[in-house]
């Protein structure tokens, strides 16, 4: 189970809708010292959901990218890290899922303020309900923003480049994170997308 990358873009001119969920070929590890901003304690995640939501004020166009992190994957034995970014990755399906379908909740305000604030509020209330919810299974989840640099990276990765020549001993990084490979196929998408609740219904600042 890899770490998984979301795209979402809400059109302000047509009302359309672009989505993009896909699995990367190995599993990000994220220091959870610099810059974190969780809504949840750090102390006992073993898993990240960072997002980074955007508006065009010119379009009205919304955009909401995140990717899931393991907080230990370089250390963790590979069933410890298929279970983490399972959940990870079916809690970060959810909101994805909840936010595609409650827009006329938070679109409006979005777009009349020119700002993500609502869609900050209601990716927020989405997590905190799915970890209330099932809080035996996903309280080691964590949710927080990412710097925008970091998130174009990542989301520009592509596994079919080179990668740098390291030294023993060395791991990969991507957008300076730890990467840590991990066999993917198509079961990697499907358990993602699996919903970590009967109900799949259910947010980010700007700079």
């Amino acid at each position: 189970m890899a770490s998984q990358v979301t795209t979402q873009i809400w059109s302000g001119n047509n009302g359309g809708y672009v989505e993009n969920v896909y699995p990367l070929d190995g599993v990000l590890e994220r220091c959870v010292s610099e810059n974190f901003s969780a809504i949840n304690p750090v102390e006992g995640i073993n898993a990240f959901i960072w997002t980074r939501n955007t508006i065009d004020r010119e379009t009205g166009d919304i955009y909401r990218d995140s990717f899931t992190t393991g907080a230990h994957a370089s250390t963790n034995g590979n069933t410890q890290i298929e279970d983490y970014m399972m959940r990870a990755n079916q809690v970060s399906r959810y909101l994805v899922n909840t936010l595609r379908g409650n827009e006329g909740q938070w679109g409006v305000p979005c777009t009349e303020r020119g700002d993500t604030m609502a869609l900050v509020e209601a990716e927020r209330t989405a997590f905190e309900a799915i970890v209330e919810e099932f809080p035996d299974r996903n309280p080691d989840i964590g949710l927080s923003i990412i710097d925008p640099d970091i998130m174009f990276r990542v989301t520009s990765y592509d596994p079919n480049e080179p990668s740098p020549s390291l030294e023993e001993n060395e791991m990969e990084e991507v957008a300076g994170m730890l990467f840590v490979r991990v066999d993917v196929d198509t079961s990697d998408q499907a358990m993602s997308d699996a919903p970590p609740s009967s109900a799949q219904d259910g947010d980010q600042a700007d700079d």
